[in-house]
């Protein structure tokens, strides 16, 4: 778990996030990314993702989610990942990750999925 803490005030904490390693079956994604990938791969888990509610509004979520992007790619380049897996627990949840290139699986719409490419041509 990462947490996100005031600079100031480093008792207060503003956000957290969680990441995992999971396993994604290639048959779920998008049928544009089901081809690339082996049928079942490994890819980081945003396991969990909050901000405070005295924090909200301010783009810490963004900041969250970079962060995530960039230890996936961390993982990717050492050991190998497909790209970065969510849950969310809402539509609105969803929404906010797809505006950052999360692709919602077709069955599953509240579970999302981001290329490790997508993650690198962002970063990079």
């Amino acid at each position: 778990m990462y947490i996100l803490m005031d600079e100031n005030d480093p008792d207060t904490h503003l956000g957290y996030l969680s990441l995992t390693l999971c396993e994604l079956s290639a048959e779920l994604l998008p049928s544009h990314y089901a081809n690339k990938f082996p049928s079942v791969m490994p890819v980081a888990k945003l396991g969990r993702l909050a901000i405070s509610k005295s924090s909200q509004n301010r783009g810490l979520g963004e900041l969250l989610i970079i962060f995530a992007m960039e230890r996936a790619l961390n993982v990717a380049q050492t050991m190998g990942i497909g790209g970065l897996f969510a849950e969310a627990h809402d539509k609105y949840a969803a929404e906010y990750y797809r505006q950052y290139g999360f692709l919602p699986l077709p069955s599953q719409a509240l579970k999302l999925f981001l290329p490790i490419q997508t993650i690198r041509s962002v970063l990079q």
